[in-house]
């Protein structure tokens, strides 16, 4: 599915399956794309700002270079995403996302599998 381009800022997309789809300088600022599923997508310069990823599948997702300013990321599966140094990442979850991530080359990055997870929800163990 090509999106290049698209203009979907404030859109609904909820729960959508955009598996492998190619989103590259799209407009999704203020969108909701909670529990959507974004597997794959190329996503490349796109602006999300402001949008709800809450537990979104973004599992191997081209971010270089897109605007995650002020996402909510909460839950959502980083899982191989690559990114690069022009990519704009909420200021809270840049350092965690810095030390997640193996450089590929000068200024490219991918999030390792072993701690792509938001484990912020996940409570303590209770006493024996």
């Amino acid at each position: 599915m090509d999106l290049t381009r698209a203009r979907l800022n404030r859109a609904n997309l909820s729960r959508a399956a955009l598996v492998g789809a190619t989103l590259t300088e799209a407009d999704l600022a203020r969108s909701d794309l909670a529990h959507a599923t974004l597997r794959h997508a190329n996503l490349r310069d796109a602006n999300l700002s402001s949008a709800n990823l809450f537990e979104t599948d973004l599992t191997g997702v081209n971010l270089i270079g897109a605007n995650l300013a002020d996402v909510n990321l909460t839950g959502s599966c980083l899982v191989g995403v690559r990114w690069s140094l022009d990519t704009e990442w909420p200021g809270e979850i840049y350092e965690k996302i810095r030390v997640w991530s193996e450089e590929l080359e000068f200024g490219i990055f991918r999030v390792r599998a072993d701690d792509a997870r938001d484990r912020s929800r996940i409570p303590e163990p209770l006493p024996v």
